[in-house]
Parts: structure tokens; sequence; C-alpha cells
């Protein structure tokens, strides 16, 4: 049992280490890597999905990984599920990793630098089972790094079947479901355009015996929306600014959606509305093969969802049905019935209480 405590300890530490050390300057550029699938990179918001099976000593195994990387926005979900043939089994690991990052990000007024706080929010839940009851090798983990003008803050959180341990600007925190605004704060360039980006790692390690069979492990931050909605890595705004700057100043990026230091994209991290009106946005746009369509209701109501062509003819209903007041979402995979649809133009129109709103999307395949 020593080996493999040993052994997991080593492969996380290497996983967590490898391809942050320099921030990509450059156009948005999104990444997503994923265990089975391998290394994808893109200048448009994407999602990756994947179910294949995982290579496991003396055993056998199921990765499953799902992942988003958009405008301030990022998310990643990782589970292994593993069945022990006999006798003592080695471990088996995997990772979902999910990146997104730009160079315009600007903050105008007075000349010279100002002392500001960059704001961000995360939210993921872990949870393991099986393997070596009080032995930490049998984990779930979630590893983030965010960076503004070079100035990195990096946090983990680890539940095993040892208990739960953080780090970084994550230390403390003692529960599998975590919630956290991560600051980034330093004196920062006036006028002068700077680098963000964000990581979010989902990974997991799985060893254990044919008397504690099967086993898995599972973080789920935010890739995985059907079991744990409203989660990710993203931008938020705290006291009303996305940048804790001082009067007189203010911070914008386009790449990311940052306008007069207001993030105006709206992801399932930020699901605290800012209007209590009825509101409606699609997310991504363009998108493929999915896109979330997000809503507010301002009261108790039926509420119709539905999406129709560029000349008017519906083609899906997603949602007809009673709402209480409040933010929800539901996404939408470019499907009429059974029948995937073709590229092109489409509309998501919300209609509550009497009141319609209606939101351009477009399908890109």
């Amino acid at each position: 049992m020593k080996l493999g405590k040993r052994l997991v300890g080593s492969m996380l530490v290497l996983v967590a280490v490898a391809s942050h050390a320099t921030a990509y300057a450059g156009p948005p550029q999104y990444t997503i890597n994923m265990t089975t699938l391998g290394d994808f990179t893109s200048a448009v918001p994407f999602r990756k999905d994947a179910a294949n099976p995982l290579s496991v000593a003396n055993g056998t195994g199921t990765y499953t990984g799902h992942a988003f990387a958009g405008p301030g926005w990022v998310s990643s979900f990782g589970r292994q599920d593993v069945q022990w043939n006999s006798g003592f089994s080695g471990g088996s690991s995997g990772q979902t990793r999910s990146r997104a990052q730009a160079d315009d990000f600007v903050i105008s007024g007075p000349p010279g630098s100002v002392s500001a706080t960059l704001h961000f929010r995360v939210r993921a839940n872990l949870g393991n089972g099986g393997g070596f009851v009080g032995n930490g090798a049998h984990q779930s983990r979630l590893d983030l790094f965010v960076s503004a003008n070079n100035n990195l803050s990096t946090g983990s959180l680890i539940v095993g079947n040892g208990g739960i341990s953080a780090s970084g600007s994550l230390a403390g925190w003692s529960t599998p479901t975590l919630d956290k605004v991560i600051d980034i704060s330093a004196n920062f360039p006036v006028g002068v355009p700077f680098v963000v980006y964000m990581t979010l790692d989902a990974m997991g390690f799985t060893y254990g015996n044919v008397f504690v069979n099967p086993g898995s492990v599972e973080c789920d931050a935010g890739g995985n929306s059907s079991q744990y909605a409203g989660a990710g890595l993203a931008l938020v705004e705290v006291g009303g600014q996305m940048m804790t700057l001082p009067p007189g100043y203010t911070l914008n990026s386009t790449s990311f959606g940052v306008v007069d230091n207001h993030f105006t994209v709206t992801s399932a991290v930020n699901d605290t509305p800012r209007s209590q009106a009825l509101s409606l946005s699609v997310f991504p746009n363009p998108f493929n093969p999915r896109t979330t369509v997000r809503y507010t209701v301002p009261s108790r109501g039926m509420v119709d969802i539905a999406v129709y062509d560029a000349g008017g003819a519906h083609v899906a209903t997603l949602f007809h049905g009673e709402r209480n007041a409040g933010a929800y979402s539901i996404d939408w995979d470019g499907h009429a019935k059974n029948d995937a649809v073709a590229s092109g133009v489409y509309f998501a129109r919300i209609t509550h209480n009497g009141e319609t709103q209606t939101k351009k999307m477009v399908l890109l395949k």
C-alpha cells in the first residue's frame, strides 16, 4: 500500500506542474486536454466529451470526461470507474483540463500603474467510492491556475479515502463541495494590454483490491451540468466590479466580454442575475454541437422556451411548464426530435406571462 501512496503523489505533482509555467500571449485561445482524446486547441469557444476504456492494471475501467472552454469561463469533469480482477491491484489515473486565455485586457484611467484586484470564482464537487479505506491513494482532485499580467494564483482540492486536503488559494477548504472567490491583487499597467488566463484540471487516481470493489473517483467542475449545474471557473464581479479599481479607472476585454468593468458573458458560474427582469442568453454562440440557453424569470408563472429556424418555423421545444422566480438553464444539442438540424441561423424564444424575448444563435458544423 505504501507503494500506491507514493505513486499517486508523484503522478499528481507531475500533472499539476506541466504546461503552466508560461502564459500564452496572442489572440484568444481555448484548449481542452482529456485522457483518451489528447489535446485540442481552437480560436473559438468549444466543448469536448469522452467516454472510453481506461488502461487499468489488473482490471478494467472506463474514463468519462466533459469540458468547455470559452470567454472568461472554463469547466472540467473527469470520472474513472474501475473493476479489479483479483488480489492487490495497481493504479489508474486520468484528467480533464480546460484552458482559456486572452491578451487584450486593458485598464483605462490616469497613466502609469494602479493597484487593483481581479476576481475569479470556482465551484466544483468531488467524490469517490471503493478503494482502500483510510488510504489517500484513492482520490479525486481539482487544480486551478489563474493569472493576470504574470501574477499567478494556484490552488488544489483533494478528496481521498484518507480525508480532504487543500492547498494554495484553496488552503483550509474542508468539504468536497467547493465554492470560492479567487483574487489576484497586484499593480497593473494602465493603457497597456496584458494577458489573463485560467486553467482548470479535474483529475483522479484509483487504487484498490478485489475486496473493496469496484472503485470510482469523480471531480465535477461544471463539465457535467446534469449532475452539478452552475460550476466551473469564471471571471466574476465582486461589489459590482470585475476588477476592484479606484475611482476613475475601468477595465475592458473584447475577447472575454468585459465591458466597463462588467462581465457581459453569462456563464453558469455567474448564477446571480444583475437584473430581475425577464432575460434570455445563449452561450456559446456560435456553437457546435450544443449550446446552453440561460434565462431568468422575475415571478412564478408558465414558461415556454422554443427554437425556431430563420423562416420562423418551429424546430424544437426546450421547456414548457411552470417556474418559480429565479435563474435557470437548459441545453440544446442541435436536434429537432431525433434528427440533427443543418448548420445555419436559429432563434431561441422565451415566453413568460405574456412577455417574449428572442435571441439569435448560429450552429456551425
